[in-house]
């Protein structure tokens, strides 16, 4: 992706435009340079949010875009510059722009979760928490030798986790010895 001007660590308003189409995106954050690179890494990883814009990226290629910034700006002011932005250029238009909506994207910054919206995410938390609590049970090999989890067995014995896992998960051999989880061994 190529860069027009100067881009720097500070709050901004920028433009993504294909060249090869003249289409492009307009964002608004509080670190250009490293909105620049979070674009990057989903467009790279088939991942950006904007289909249309990933589409592009997947047909052109990462040379046929240029990044610049259209202003910079207060940090308090970013999404009002963006929103100002987005109102004159109108990307969001599919024939001008891969914005997926007219308004510039809505933020928590500055905002207070209520206790309900902090409750969903102890939830979420909670839930991804059990979903991994295998990977911190003790195990045993039928050697005798204890580990306090799969992570560090698996790296004393020089494999992944997951592999270690699923032996242990199907009560199958990994490298010739079985694992057990620690309560599970009388």
């Amino acid at each position: 992706m190529q860069i027009v001007g100067e881009i720097a660590k500070n709050p901004g308003v920028y433009k993504i435009t294909c060249i090869e189409t003249g289409k492009f995106y307009v964002g608004g954050t509080t670190d250009c340079r490293r909105r620049r690179y979070e674009h990057l890494y989903a467009l790279r990883k088939s991942k950006h949010r904007s289909i249309r814009f990933q589409n592009a990226f997947n047909k052109y290629g990462e040379s046929s875009f240029v990044f610049e910034v259209l202003e910079f700006c207060d940090r308090d002011s970013f999404r009002v510059r963006e929103q100002y932005w987005i109102d004159t250029l109108r990307p969001f238009d599919r024939n001008v722009g891969f914005n997926v909506t007219a308004q510039a994207f809505p933020t928590t910054l500055g905002r207070i979760p209520t206790s309900e919206t902090l409750d969903k995410i102890r939830a979420t938390w909670s839930r991804k928490q059990d979903k991994c609590a295998h990977f911190r049970k003790a195990i045993v090999r039928s050697d005798g030798q204890r580990f306090v989890s799969i992570r560090e067995a698996a790296r004393q014995v020089g494999c992944s986790d997951v592999n270690l896992r699923d032996a242990l998960k199907k009560n199958r051999p990994f490298q010739g010895l079985f694992y057990r989880y620690a309560d599970e061994v009388q």
